[in-house]
């Protein structure tokens, strides 16, 4: 915390023994319990003299233990397995200490002259500097500087910092700022994504998150204000027993979903379309020596969820190192893709977390010689200069390889110079695929469900596969099995296919079948049809539903 204005009564001095006696006169309403996941806290108390670290049971408020790790003004707190890491303000150390036996473990340098807040990525840690800049930083476990950010709606003096699910949480000063203070929410490049997230906390610090929600210091109160994780409101409050003036907050990070299991990388990357990228999951456990262990041997299963890629999916199995990696090609066009990255602990625990990748369109890039002139007689100057192009500027290029000439020539006409590059249109775009109904080649009609309803509007179960590309005439079409791996295919635009769905049979295709049908396909489930083009592009299965067999009596 910043000092008192002079004329202002010294509240940091006697805060403790107000705190002491107030607690008896404060009456707490009981709200309904937090959702939270970790139910141990950690809290560094300001003040002068020893830093003291409370741990503290949240379920009833009470002091489990204490720490001395240094001297001075305590700030930040880390809890990473057995491992306790802690700031002080004025000072460039991050301090180590056991937090089982209290005993102190050496420290880590930085170059930060005075570091307050601190947060935990999985495998770094994330700081903002106690003299004044907006600044942030991430800073490895030896105390190098590894990135600099702005956090261009905080003022100075930031107390409250957590790193959670790829993103940063971040108070915007030292206590409040005339009011209540505020919580932003930004990338890990210093852009806003959801300002003012949490906006009622009278005299909030520091701040961690459970898993589930975030926990905010009031050290003026010896109070701990739980938020929602998902749109910022206030569930409860907690009253702390006995004397605190926490700043900042831990939760053990170890434990958490989204640095204690699972890391993944990169959290967030930009393609252009047509590359291929990769993602990779980390999956590890910190035990209470605070060693880390990878995790061999396990399932990870990575699912673009929404996004021009949406449905691409896959899985790979951790090596010797913890780590399993997927790569996919950015065909489904410009946008955001979200991917799910997912497995199943020891515990049968599903444990989660996301990562985005942004595809763009490459860039026009031109590459042409300069070009020299004679200046005209009697002038120290150039008149005329006139560049052509075939095709000329802004044409629209076909796909494929799209050779541009473009000639410069003075002004009697004469070729001054003249370069020859090339245009390379891919076809990024994906078909589309349908299907509709089609008549029974016996009698020339789609007939209607009669007395088996479940059957659907088209009970014979013709269709017609259908697709459209933006750059191929005719995309080849398959249908495969909702219920089962089977891919039937492949077949051209038009084509006329009968579906039967036998759900406990084995999928097959018959293509001796009477014209215009080109093949009897046998499914387990619903039909899904899609299209490729001569690109390469994958279009998005669509649904044609497939009537059941009638049940007896029907």
């Amino acid at each position: 915390m910043k000092p008192k204005h002079p004329n202002q009564p010294n509240m940091r001095t006697n805060r403790k023994t107000l705190l002491a006696l107030s607690a008896a006169f404060i009456t707490l309403v009981a709200l309904p319990p937090a959702k939270a996941q970790l139910k141990i806290v950690y809290g560094n108390d300001a003040g002068s003299g020893a830093d003291l670290v409370h741990k503290i049971d949240f379920t009833t408020g009470a002091d489990l233990q204490t720490y001395t790790p240094s001297v001075g003004n305590g700030r930040g707190c880390v809890v990473v397995g057995n491992i306790l890491y802690t700031t002080v303000v004025g000072d460039p150390h991050i301090y180590k200490t056991d937090a089982t036996t209290g005993a102190p473990l050496g420290s880590i340098l930085t170059d930060k002259p005075s570091l307050s807040t601190l947060a935990w990525d999985g495998s770094a840690f994330w700081t903002t500097d106690y003299s004044g800049p907006n600044k942030g930083y991430q800073i490895d476990i030896t105390g190098h500087t590894i990135k600099t950010i702005t956090l261009p709606l905080a003022s100075d003096h930031m107390d409250g910092m957590e790193w959670f699910n790829g993103k940063l949480i971040v108070n915007r000063c030292d206590l409040h700022c005339g009011g209540n203070n505020v919580y932003d929410i930004y990338d890990l490049d210093g852009n806003v994504l959801v300002p003012a997230f949490i906006t009622s906390t009278p005299e909030g610090t520091g701040i961690a998150y459970d898993g589930v929600n975030f926990l905010v210091s009031m050290p003026e109160f010896n109070k701990i204000n739980v938020f929602d994780g998902t749109d910022g409101h206030l569930i409860t409050t907690k009253t702390l027993v006995g004397p605190h003036l926490m700043e900042d907050l831990s939760v053990d990070y170890a434990q958490r979903a989204d640095t204690g299991q699972l890391h993944i990388s990169p959290a967030s990357a930009t393609n252009l379309l047509g590359q291929v990228h990769t993602i990779c999951a980390t999956i590890y456990t910190v035990g209470t020596n605070g060693v880390t262990n990878y995790v061999v041997g396990t399932t990870v299963t990575f699912v673009v969820t929404n996004g021009p890629n949406a449905g691409v999916s896959g899985t790979s199995v951790t090596d010797s190192n913890g780590t399993a990696c997927f790569s996919y090609t950015g065909a489904g066009g410009e946008g955001t893709d979200t991917i799910d990255v997912s497995f199943v602990d020891a515990n049968s625990n599903r444990i989660s977390g996301t990562a985005t990748k942004v595809w763009m369109r490459p860039p026009c890039r031109l590459d042409c010689a300069d070009i020299t002139l004679c200046n005209d007689e009697g002038q120290c100057s150039a008149s005329q200069c006139t560049v052509v192009c075939d095709p000329p500027d802004g044409s629209a290029l076909p796909a494929g390889t799209n050779t541009v000439t473009c000639t410069a020539m003075d002004g009697a006409g004469n070729v001054i110079d003249q370069c020859t590059f090339s245009v390379i249109v891919n076809d990024c775009e994906a078909p589309l695929a349908a299907c509709r109904e089609a008549p029974n080649p016996g009698d020339k009609k789609i007939p209607v469900s009669g007395k088996n309803p479940s059957s659907g509007q088209n009970p014979d179960g013709y269709y017609q596969l259908l697709s459209k590309d933006n750059c191929d005439a005719n995309p080849t079409l398959f249908v495969g099995d909702t219920a089962s791996a089977f891919v039937a295919g492949p077949f051209v635009n038009g084509a006329i296919v009968k579906l039967s769905q036998s759900p406990g049979g084995t999928p097959y295709s018959d293509t001796n079948t009477p014209p215009p049908i080109v093949a009897h396909i046998h499914l387990k489930g619903d039909g899904l049809i899609y299209a490729t083009d001569s690109a390469g592009n994958v279009g998005t299965g669509v649904i044609c539903k497939i009537p059941p067999k009638p049940k007896a009596g029907e």
